[in-house]
């Protein structure tokens, strides 16, 4: 068995939704779910994914080649160091999906969602405590630094693609500081790591999400504007301590930034989903408009550029879940023939 496989089968199936869900089809099995599947190192408890497939039988699939095709993978976010927001946040919108848009699972044979190494957060109460002695490590899932976030990202993706095989036959999307990551998934690998690019290479997506993003960094520190102008403090810790002091690192990482991303994303006919709620108290609008003017005017032949409407505060996306099944399935429609 080689080591991807002993990876996969470390989390066995389970069915989805649970049987004591408070949900329309409690009891009734949607789809088939794996919960902390380890991409990496059992060592790192953030180094793992969810999957979920629709369900075709009473029986979880033996093989994966069962659910190869078209897949959408999520990226979380939670401002590089969050904690409490993890992989399962896409379980609301992957259930919207499998209830309500079972037309669309003919051209969808699986989503995941993907965990990653987080930056400190001192102040959150569930902060790892000090080492009290040397002989101890701290936790590495909670000590990361730019590239970790992407380098972990790109890791997942790489093991996807081997144990499956969808090749570039999916879409990713991210919620805000996942949409940037989503983001620099798209570019050369030697950017974040070059003394080992080839580790992390993927086979690009079709398409990509952005819901809520931070496209640009220096921006949101420097200038957020009136209505967000108190979060300066907030905006300035997380940043610092996901990519350290150095101002010129923060335009580096940034999306906005990211003048070739056409040429280094590589796919023809590639479509861009920019998704922002003007209602956001945590992510100002024109993260949105600023990279939506910036894509336009990179005039790229191969890139589609579109937006689509949403509401409510930063989280309600995927806290509810049933306008992100939307707009998921509006553009696996378009991207899935």
């Amino acid at each position: 068995m080689s080591r991807t496989e002993d990876l996969w089968t470390a989390s066995p199936w389970q069915a989805f939704p649970p049987a004591d869900a408070a949900s329309p089809s409690s009891g009734q099995r949607l789809g088939w779910h794996k919960h902390l599947v380890p991409y990496k190192s059992r060592a790192n408890k953030l180094q793992n994914l969810e999957i979920w497939i629709p369900a075709k039988s009473d029986k979880p699939p033996e093989v994966t080649s069962s659910f190869r095709g078209n897949w959408v993978v999520y990226i979380h976010g939670g401002a590089w160091r969050d904690p409490l927001v993890s992989s399962t946040a896409f379980a609301a919108t992957v259930q919207h999906i499998l209830e309500s848009h079972q037309s669309s699972l003919s051209k969808i044979a699986g989503f995941a969602s993907l965990n990653y190494t987080l930056s400190p957060y001192p102040n959150h109460p569930t902060h790892p405590s000090p080492p009290r002695d040397a002989s101890q490590q701290p936790d590495p899932s909670r000590t990361g630094k730019h590239p970790d976030h992407i380098v972990d990202v790109l890791s997942g993706l790489a093991f996807l693609q081997r144990q499956i095989g969808f090749g570039s036959s999916y879409i990713l999307l991210g919620h805000s500081c996942g949409a940037t990551l989503a983001f620099q998934a798209l570019m050369d690998p030697a950017r974040w790591d070059p003394k080992h690019p080839a580790e992390i290479n993927i086979a690009k997506p079709l398409a990509l999400i952005s819901l809520n993003g931070i496209h640009d960094l220096p921006r949101l520190i420097k200038a957020p504007g009136t209505s967000h102008a108190n979060l300066v403090p907030v905006y300035g810790a997380f940043t610092r301590g996901a990519f350290g002091d150095d101002e010129t690192a923060w335009i580096d990482v940034s999306p906005i930034s990211f003048q070739d991303l056409a040429r280094e994303w590589g796919v023809r006919d590639a479509k861009v989903v920019l998704v922002q709620s003007k209602e956001d108290s945590l992510v100002p609008y024109h993260q949105l408009e600023d990279m939506m003017n910036m894509l336009k005017a990179s005039k790229s032949a191969n890139l589609q550029v579109t937006e689509m409407v949403a509401s409510g505060d930063h989280n309600d996306l995927w806290k509810k879940g049933d306008r992100l099944a939307e707009i998921v399935v509006a553009v696996a429609d378009s991207c899935f023939k």
